[in-house]
């Protein structure tokens, strides 16, 4: 038999669902102005979309975003990720000079 949750519960329920929903608005409207396709794109496009993306996910109101929808974790690793890639760009293109 299904139990009646009490009006507290829900409210409760209803809260995160709407805190949730607004976070995840949040970024993906960062990730809008950025794009969909930065794979796409050629390299100087990439990393410039990239570069001001992880500086969009920076912001306070992104990183608590981020933090509630526990995704910091998976920034982090994109963010160094980033890093190496233009690290090992910028190898390259000085060895090949």
């Amino acid at each position: 038999m299904r139990e009646v949750l009490p009006h507290n519960i829900i409210s409760f329920i209803l809260l995160v669902n709407e805190l949730r929903g607004n976070n995840k608005f949040l970024l993906i409207s960062i990730i809008n102005i950025h794009g969909w396709s930065l794979w796409n794109e050629n390299y100087l496009e990439q990393t410039s979309k990239m570069n001001s993306l992880i500086v969009d996910f920076e912001t306070e109101a992104a990183k608590a975003s981020l933090a509630f929808l526990n995704l910091t974790e998976w920034f982090n690793e994109m963010k160094n990720a980033q890093i190496e890639f233009e690290k090992a760009f910028q190898d390259k293109a000085s060895a090949d000079i």
